[in-house]
C-alpha cells in the first residue's frame, strides 16, 4: 500500500531546505511539485565580486508577472562588489573602493521585501551613495538576522530604523583602514537609540565597538530582549552594554590590542551569566569589579607555564575565579619549561568547579619536554571534578618548526628525533584516560580529543637546493576524533565504559546547565542501559546542603531522591519536594536540629 500523499505545507517545509539548482531540479518533476518549489529557485544570493552583482541584478529584476527577487531571502553581499576593477586606468590611488554599484544593491533590496538574512558589507558608504538602500531597510518586516560592516555613530542618522522583528544583529565598526571614516565616532548614545525599539533582538555581536568613555547620556534604555552579547575588539567602556541587558546569559569579549585595560567604574554587579569567554587575561582587569557569578567562564587564550606572564595570568585567572564561583571552566594551557602548579590554588578559589575543558599544546618543541602530557593527571589532583574533557593540540614537534642543519645525517637525526618525540606523544594519549580516571576519585565522565601523526614525511629543501624544514606530512595524519568513556568505581579501582557520543554530549550539556552541583552526583535516573538520562543526585547525609542552593527564581524543579531498595534515584511528587525545599530553608535560616528530623522523617514517609 503507497503512503498517504504529503499536503502542500509539509512539501513548503522540505523544500525550504533547498535553493537554486537543487529546487529547480525538483520544480522539473511534476506540476505540483513546479508550483511549489519555483519561490525556492532564487530565494537565496551570495555576490562576491562586481561581475556577480550586475549578473545577479539582471537575473533578479527580471521575471514575470513579478521579479524574481521578491522571493528572495538570504542575500550576502561582499566586500570585492566594492573594489575598483583592475583593468580602470581612472582608478584614483589614494581611495581603493568604488561604490558606482551601490544603486544596484538598492534596487535588490527594495523588492526583496521577503528577506530574513542579510549580510552588507560598507554599509555607511552605500548609504551615501544610495539613500533609498537605508529606506528599504526599514521596510523589511520579514528581516530576522542583519549583518552590516564599516558602521559608525553617524550611520544610523542615515537610515531608517532597523525592522523591528530582528533576532540577530551584527555590526563591524570602522576601524583605522576605513578612509572614508576617518573622522567618524563610535559612541553609546546612537547605539542605544538604534537598539531600543528592537524588542526582540535576542543577539547582538560588535566588532571594534571602542567609545573612548562609558558616557551614556541621558538616562540610556534597557536592553532586556539580548541574552547574547559579544565584544569583539572593543574598549573597555563597550562593556557599560552589559549593564543594560537584564537577561544576559552569555557573554563574549576581547580588548583591543592598541586599548588600555582599564576598569569599569564601580557600580553593581551584574546579574548571573550562564557563560562568560575571554579572550586573554588582559580582559580581565577591565571587569572584575563588576561581573557576577557565572555557570562557565572561557578562557581563550593559552596561559603558558614557565613564560615571564605566568605569574599575571595565573593571579588574573585566580581573581576571576573567586569572583564568578563558575561551575564549569575551558582553559587553554600551553606547558613550557616548568610543569602546571596552580591546580590546588584553583580549587580553592572555585571550590563549586565540577567541570572541566583542558586544551593542552606544547609552547616548545624541546626534548626535555617529550613527558608533557605524563604530568596532567598528577596536576589535576586537587580538583573535585565529575566531568572532564581533554583536547591536545597537534605538537609543535610534529611541524619541525626548527630548521635543518646542513648535512644529509644531521637532517636524519632531527626528522627522527621528531618522530620519536611525536611516537611518544601518541603512546601518552593512549595511556591518559586510565591514568585521569584514577588521579581523579570524583570524576564521573571523561572525553578526550587528539590529533596523531602516523609517520613523519620526508625533508623538505628549499627552492635552491638549501636546507628547508623537516615536517610531518599532514596528509599522514589522522584525526582521532572525539573519545567519551562513563568512569565506575569498582573494589575501589577505576573502570572506563565507552560511552556513545550522542549520550555524551547529553552529560556536556547537562553539566553546562546545573545550577549548582556541590556534594552532588552524576547518576543514570532510568534503566541501567540508558546512559543518557543523566540527573544530579545528592549522595546520602548531603540533601540540605543541595537543597539550600537551588536558585528558585529561575527554574521550575523536579525532585528526586535515592531510594532504599533501588540503586537510581526515584521522582518525588512535587508538593513533597516542595515541603522539604521548605523545611531545608528554615533550617539555613533557624539552625535547628528539630528542623532537620523533620526532613528525614518527611523522606522516609514517602516510602521510596
Amino acid at each position: 500500500m503507497p503512503p498517504p500523499p504529503l499536503n502542500n505545507d509539509v512539501l513548503r517545509h522540505i523544500l525550504s531546505y533547498l535553493h537554486g539548482r537543487d529546487a529547480l531540479h525538483v520544480a522539473l518533476c511534476s506540476k505540483r511539485l513546479h508550483e511549489l518549489a519555483l519561490p525556492r529557485i532564487p530565494a537565496v544570493a551570495h555576490i562576491a565580486d562586481r561581475a556577480d552583482l550586475q549578473r545577479t541584478h539582471t537575473h533578479m529584476l527580471s521575471g514575470a508577472p513579478a521579479p524574481r527577487a521578491q522571493f528572495l531571502e538570504d542575500l550576502a553581499v561582499d566586500l570585492p562588489v566594492f573594489d575598483y576593477p583592475e583593468d580602470d586606468p581612472h582608478a584614483p590611488f589614494s581611495d581603493y573602493w568604488d561604490f558606482s554599484l551601490a544603486p544596484l544593491v538598492g534596487d535588490l533590496l527594495l523588492r526583496a521585501q521577503r528577506l530574513r538574512w542579510l549580510a552588507l558589507e560598507r554599509l555607511h558608504p552605500c548609504l551615501e551613495a544610495d539613500p533609498r538602500i537605508g529606506a528599504a531597510l526599514g521596510t523589511m518586516d520579514r528581516l530576522r538576522a542583519a549583518t552590516f560592516s564599516t558602521v559608525a555613530d553617524g550611520t544610523f542618522a542615515l537610515m531608517a530604523p532597523l525592522p523591528g522583528g530582528l533576532r540577530q544583529l551584527e555590526l563591524m565598526y570602522c576601524w583605522a583602514e576605513d578612509e572614508p571614516l576617518e573622522e567618524e565616532t563610535k559612541t553609546l548614545p546612537p547605539l542605544l537609540d538604534a537598539l531600543a525599539p528592537l524588542r526582540h533582538l535576542h543577539a547582538l555581536q560588535l566588532h571594534h565597538f571602542q567609545p573612548p568613555d562609558g558616557s551614556l547620556g541621558r538616562p540610556p534604555p534597557t536592553l532586556p530582549s539580548i541574552r547574547t552579547l559579544r565584544l569583539a575588539v572593543s574598549s573597555s567602556h563597550a562593556l557599560e552594554l552589559v549593564a543594560l541587558c537584564p537577561n544576559l546569559e552569555s557573554l563574549t569579549y576581547s580588548l583591543a590590542q592598541h586599548w588600555p585595560a582599564d576598569p569599569l567604574p564601580d557600580g553593581p554587579r551584574w546579574p548571573h551569566l550562564r557563560v562568560l569567554t575571554l579572550q586573554g587575561y588582559r580582559e580581565v582587569g577591565c571587569l572584575v569589579n563588576r561581573v557576577g557569578t557565572v555557570q562557565k567562564l572561557c578562557m581563550t587564550g593559552a596561559l603558558e607555564t614557565g613564560s615571564p606572564e605566568e605569574a599575571a595570568d595565573v593571579r588574573d585567572l585566580l581573581a576571576i575565579l573567586a569572583r564568578t564561583s563558575p561551575v564549569g571552566l575551558r582553559l587553554h594551557v600551553a606547558l613550557g619549561s616548568k610543569p602546571m602548579t596552580f591546580w590546588d590554588r584553583i580549587s580553592a578559589a572555585a571550590p563549586r568547579l565540577r567541570g572541566l575543558e583542558l586544551v593542552v599544546s606544547l609552547a616548545a618543541p624541546l626534548a626535555e619536554n617529550e613527558s608533557w602530557l605524563d604530568l596532567i593527571p598528577d596536576a589535576l589532583k586537587p580538583l573535585h571534578l565529575h566531568y572532564l574533557a581533554v583536547e591536545v593540540l597537534k605538537s609543535a614537534t610534529a611541524r619541525a618548526s626548527q630548521p635543518i642543519r646542513n648535512g644529509a645525517q644531521q637532517d636524519s637525526e632531527y626528522v627522527a628525533k621528531a618522530q620519536e618525540l611525536e611516537e611518544h606523544r601518541t603512546r601518552s594519549i593512549d595511556e591518559l584516560p586510565p591514568k585521569l580516571a584514577a588521579a581523579i576519585p570524583s570524576l564521573r565522565f571523561l572525553s578526550l580529543s587528539a590529533a596523531v601523526s602516523k609517520e613523519a614525511g620526508p625533508v623538505v629543501r628549499g627552492d635552491n637546493g638549501g636546507p628547508g624544514r623537516a615536517v610531518l606530512s599532514g596528509a599522514r595524519s589522522r584525526d582521532v576524533g572525539v573519545r567519551y568513556w562513563r568512569i565506575t568505581r569498582e573494589d575501589g579501582a577505576a573502570v572506563l565504559h565507552p560511552l556513545a557520543e550522542v549520550e555524551a554530549e547529553r552529560v556536556r550539556v547537562l553539566v553546562d546547565d546545573a545550577r549548582s552541583l556541590r556534594g552532588s552526583r552524576l547518576v543514570p535516573h532510568s534503566s541501567p542501559q540508558d546512559y543518557g538520562q543523566y540527573q544530579y543526585v545528592e549522595p546520602d547525609g548531603d540533601v540540605l546542603a543541595q537543597l539550600t542552593h537551588l536558585d528558585r527564581s529561575e527554574f521550575q524543579y523536579q525532585w528526586w531522591c535515592r531510594g532504599k531498595d533501588a540503586g537510581r534515584p526515584v521522582k518525588v511528587p512535587e508538593q513533597e519536594g516542595e515541603r522539604i525545599f521548605k523545611l531545608a530553608e528554615d533550617v539555613s535560616t533557624v539552625d535547628s536540629p528539630g528542623h532537620t528530623g523533620k526532613i528525614h522523617q518527611l523522606l522516609a514517609s514517602l516510602s521510596i
